[in-house]
């Protein structure tokens, strides 16, 4: 946890991949709760769609940053809501860049560090696959984090701590459909891998747990248990 909170801190992303329902969220959680002099906010990619999400979400970004900053500055005013023009992802991705711009400098004048930390939870369930559409959903995915690895890499403005199953997302370089069109994340992360407990901490965990209802496990059901879950 240390580690990684520093690591964002200091202007690097990273991408935290493991299991489905093996704590990555949680780890997500209590990274924010440490980092809390910095703006942070956090985004479950689940609510939304493999196609089409793309201003919608930088939308939901832009709104969460103001309202950060206007609970510490009243008379700041509200940007315009992308999802309300009508415009394409590619011009919502050039006017989400310059509104978060002005949002940072917003934020860091009423007392935020920055790089701001930027949360997208399940970047599975927009990470462009091989199926139908699948060069229309790449294009979207490319407008949507080139304009937020500019933000990092070029202005050091904002952190991104992304988490998925696998490391795709990061190791992918090119889409399969074009020679030319890439992927805005091929090795951008610092790779996390969270990996299934010890049998020490399956024992805490469930110990822990019991001991509320003053119940105790011994050691040969403890390894049972590891044993046939894996550590999950």
């Amino acid at each position: 946890l240390a580690e990684l909170a520093a690591d964002l801190q200091n202007n690097q992303s990273i991408g935290l991949f493991g299991l489905r329902k093996s704590g990555k969220s949680s780890l997500v959680h209590q990274i924010s709760l440490m980092c809390q002099d910095r703006a942070i906010i956090y985004t479950d990619l689940q609510t939304y769609s493999d196609i089409g999400y793309g201003i919608e979400l930088l939308d939901d970004i832009i709104q969460k940053l103001y309202s950060l900053a206007k609970n510490k500055n009243p008379l700041l005013e509200q940007p315009p809501v992308l999802a309300e023009s009508d415009v394409s992802i590619k011009e919502a991705s050039l006017e989400f860049s310059q509104h978060f711009k002005k949002l940072a400098k917003d934020l860091e004048d009423v007392g935020y560090g920055l790089p701001i930390l930027c949360c997208l939870d399940n970047l599975d369930r927009i990470f462009p696959r091989s199926n139908e559409k699948f060069e229309e959903k790449a294009e979207e995915f490319n407008f949507v984090f080139t304009a937020l690895r500019a933000l990092s890499q070029k202005e050091q403005l904002v952190s991104l701590l992304v988490t998925a199953v696998r490391p795709q997302c990061n190791r992918i370089k090119q889409w399969n459909f074009s020679d030319t069109s890439k992927n805005p994340l091929h090795q951008f992360f610092k790779e996390s891998f969270l990996p299934p407990l010890s049998i020490y901490e399956t024992s805490l965990l469930i110990n822990g747990i019991s001991s509320l209802m003053n119940l105790e496990f011994d050691r040969q059901t403890i390894q049972a248990i590891h044993r046939l879950s894996g550590g999950h």
